[in-house]
């Protein structure tokens, strides 16, 4: 079983020690996350559109060239935490990063489909005054989406690790299967992770109210970028090693007849 504090602290304090091991890597993700943001205010600024399912589209869309870039660092971080390696250059585009960048991209992808119906909501309400039968019925159906894409994310959140780490082609089937009673304490654990950046990008979204332009006008003036974006890099990094952790702990032989099969997941 997962420990939630005891987790979410043990990859907090991976982090220090994989910068000092590997100052390079540190500076080539930072590298990533400040080009996102100058790439990621731009492109909204110029594009941005009325509308929450444009908007909930857009940043979704323009998150994808650092979630690309990010896989042979997240695949480095995987690789030290699980398995202990060291010496893994960070340009080795192998299967595994490919593994890693492919389980990401079906990650974002569901929970970029799993708000998708709740934005549409929100573009519709204002259409459907006076019908509270049917938004409700339709906040319903975007309510359970969400719920289902957050459950499958969470049932699959170790698969980027095991990607990373093991020889097995289908790294989503065996976090699937590994993470069966556990998505509670994954959901808590990433709660625990995520809370700060929650509370400062929810703190400066009321800021401009309740309108998508007014919203994005404040997330995209530079101070607020440069917040978000240290946070959101120091959480994601935390967040991966705690995933590896989970992934570390989950993939245990529960029986003395699965420690071959464990072997072959966790191997390098």
């Amino acid at each position: 079983m997962i420990p939630v504090f005891g987790t979410a602290k043990a990859g907090a304090l991976a982090i220090p020690g994989f910068a000092r091991a590997h100052p390079q890597t540190i500076l080539a993700a930072a590298a990533i996350y400040a080009a996102s943001a100058v790439f990621a205010t731009a492109m909204l600024a110029r594009y941005q559109q009325p509308g929450w399912v444009v908007t909930h589209v857009m940043n979704w869309a323009v998150a994808l060239p650092a979630l690309v870039l990010m896989a042979p660092v997240l695949t480095k971080l995987y690789r030290q935490v699980i398995l202990g390696e060291d010496d893994r250059p960070l340009l080795r585009l192998d299967f595994r990063v490919r593994r890693v960048l492919l389980v990401t991209l079906v990650l974002s992808l569901i929970v970029m489909l799993g708000g998708l119906p709740f934005a549409l909501v929100l573009d519709a309400a204002p259409r459907l005054a006076g019908h509270r039968v049917i938004i409700w019925a339709i906040l319903t159906v975007a309510i359970l989406s969400k719920l289902v894409a957050w459950w499958l994310t969470f049932r699959l959140a170790i698969a980027p690790p095991l990607g990373a780490a093991g020889m097995r082609a289908n790294a989503m089937d065996t976090a699937y299967s590994y993470t069966r009673g556990a998505v509670l304490r994954i959901t808590a654990l990433k709660l625990v992770i995520y809370l700060p950046v929650l509370c400062a990008v929810g703190g400066l979204m009321l800021l401009g109210g309740l309108s998508p332009l007014a919203q994005a006008a404040v997330l995209s003036h530079p101070a607020a970028v440069a917040v978000v974006t240290l946070l959101t890099a120091c959480t994601e990094f935390v967040d991966a090693a705690a995933m590896a952790l989970a992934a570390r702990a989950l993939a245990r032989p529960r029986r003395p007849a699965e420690a071959a099969d464990v072997a072959g997941v966790l191997s390098a």
